[in-house]
């Protein structure tokens, strides 16, 4: 910016100049016509006054010939009587030298006026010379300011033209920063993120490793104890219910789930149904599967897969209950 601030006070500075150098052109040249204008006029004046004073002292020159004749041929008949030949050819000569030396004197009074109006004339010419070169100069002078001042105008439209590049540069760094904040962030928000997945990994984790050691607590052979210190069982024609003594089912691991088969029905599987009754089933498919929860008093939970809980009712009823409660709650004892 102060390169820029310099190079228009530099312009500003160059164009007062150009303009008082303009000034001075027209006013030498109007002086040049003043001189040229006032020369004419005193030579034209010069010329009309010495044709004037000519006539006039023509004019008087023949009077006073005239009267000097008369006077001097009246005294010459008043004392002498008539001219000869002989006076008349001295008095010739007289006349003729008189003439001469009047028209010497003229002669050299003119030439003496010509003398003073050639130097006059020589003189203004050199001022005209002078101021002629003057204003030749001036022209030089305006032509170098007017390159001078082209110079300044490319070079400022060149300083703006970087300006204008610097300006679109630094926007462009500054969208440029603005992107590298914006990933910065969504860097750290990914860090944060996935931390967070590192975290929950981990304890998945542990989590599965819990559950694979308390599958391998609750997998093989087992007894299903209730809150009512009774055992699920098969009664009757196979219905479930809840026995005195215990009934031994074997517990299968599958992939997370496990399966209830009991150990008195020739192996059949224990079945969820939609409206909370149980029955063995002869195949093992995903409706006979069940999830373990283990709770914090060492008893277990089981979700069936249409996510009902089994239960042990105080009834002696054994089905599955949309909640989990107390009923809800097995123990696993080893057979």
């Amino acid at each position: 910016m102060g390169d820029v601030d310099s190079s228009n006070a530099k312009y500003l500075e160059l164009a007062e100049k150009l303009k008082e150098m303009e000034k001075r052109a027209i006013k030498a040249e109007i002086e040049v016509a003043e001189m040229k204008a006032e020369f004419e006029t005193k030579m034209e004046e010069d010329a009309q006054n010495e044709l004037a004073e000519g006539n006039e002292k023509k004019t008087m020159g023949g009077m006073n010939k005239a009267a000097v004749m008369d006077t001097v041929e009246g005294r010459r008949l008043r004392s002498s009587g008539p001219i000869t030949d002989k006076e008349q050819e001295e008095k010739q000569k007289k006349m003729t030298k008189v003439c001469t030396l009047r028209l010497g004197v003229k002669r050299v009074k003119g030439e003496e006026i010509e003398d003073e109006e050639e130097k006059e004339k020589e003189e203004m010419e050199r001022k005209i010379a002078s101021l002629q070169k003057k204003v030749v100069d001036a022209r030089e002078q305006m032509k170098n300011m007017e390159e001078s001042k082209r110079s300044v105008i490319g070079s400022y439209e060149k300083q703006e033209k970087e300006m204008k590049e610097m300006k679109k540069k630094l926007a462009e760094s500054s969208t440029v920063a603005a992107k590298c904040d914006r990933l910065e962030r969504e860097k750290r928000e990914l860090t944060l993120e996935c931390n967070r997945l590192q975290e929950e990994c981990a304890m998945m984790k542990n989590e599965m490793e819990g559950k694979k050691t308390a599958f391998r607590e609750i997998c093989g052979i087992r007894a299903i104890r209730t809150e009512h210190r009774t055992f699920v069982g098969v009664c009757g024609d196979w219905n479930i219910c809840q026995a005195g003594c215990k009934y031994r089912w074997n517990v299968e691991d599958r992939n997370g789930h496990i399966a209830l088969k009991s150990s008195h029905t020739n192996g059949r599987w224990l079945r969820a149904h939609e409206d909370g009754p149980l029955s063995l089933q002869v195949h093992c498919h995903s409706c006979e599967l069940w999830t373990p929860f283990p709770n914090a008093d060492g008893s277990w939970s089981f979700r069936s897969y249409n996510g009902r809980w089994l239960a042990g009712l105080g009834d002696g009823e054994v089905r599955t209950q949309p909640h989990k409660r107390s009923s809800e709650r097995f123990w696993l004892d080893r057979c």
